[in-house]
């Protein structure tokens, strides 16, 4: 052996176990995570969130938060440069166009959800953080809110059958046409067997990345040859 492949044996690291680099200090609980972390002379920070998930912000006071001594600084939507966060969603087609997503650092005006974030805080201790939270004295204003799944956005529904050349196809509400994999799966057939065909949607926003009713679809259409409908 050549003295170039020996160095290359020794080298070598596929087909051999691999120590990582951090697994002694891991099992030694000696591992820094980010909340080990700290420095001198540091603030602590605490988010005020709002009960409730859907209202109108009437009035917003942080005199006696701001007040408190060892506490350096009470934000709120007003203090941030520039308030909103644009995301695009993934997936979409180029006929469609691009679809953004609107995200406010802390909410203006209106809550949107339980637990939207309305203003921050950063004081000398955790307590201290907590204190100026409770200090802060927020009026809302509720506003209707849909708890109802029927009144919400689209249900999970589709509608299957078997085209003409043998394929069980699945229209369905959903945002992975890759689930066709997993209905042939779970009926056991080649996977060019099972087409599934994705419609416009209502609204996903994550939701509908999983399998949900493909499966019965697929199964229903599968046994009885027959197109099915669930919603």
């Amino acid at each position: 052996m050549t003295d170039a492949a020996a160095l290359w044996q020794t080298l070598r690291l596929i087909g051999r176990p691999v120590a990582r680099h951090d697994a002694l200090d891991k099992v030694a609980a000696a591992t820094a995570y980010a909340a080990d972390w700290s420095m001198p002379g540091m603030l602590h920070g605490a988010v005020l969130r709002s009960p409730y998930p859907s209202a109108r912000i009437r009035r917003l006071d942080l005199a006696r938060a701001r007040a408190i001594p060892g506490v350096a600084a009470v934000l709120t939507a007003k203090d941030v440069p520039r308030n909103a966060l644009w995301t695009d969603v993934p997936g979409q087609t180029t006929p469609v166009g691009p679809l953004r997503a609107r995200l406010y650092v802390l909410a203006e005006e209106r809550v949107r959800y339980q637990g939207e974030p309305v203003a921050l805080v950063a004081a000398e201790s955790e307590e201290l953080a907590r204190l100026a939270l409770e200090a802060i004295e927020v009026e809302y204003e509720p506003l209707p809110g849909v708890f109802d799944p029927a009144r919400a956005l689209e249900p999970e529904s589709g509608v299957a059958w078997i085209d003409s050349d043998g394929v069980i196809t699945i229209r369905v509400s959903t945002q992975v046409i890759e689930h066709f994999r997993d209905v042939a799966e779970v009926l056991q057939v080649p996977q060019n067997r099972v087409r599934v065909i994705a419609p416009y949607l209502g609204g996903g926003f994550g939701g509908k990345e999983d399998v949900t009713v493909e499966v019965y679809l697929g199964l229903l259409a599968w046994r009885t040859g027959r197109p099915v409908k669930m919603v």
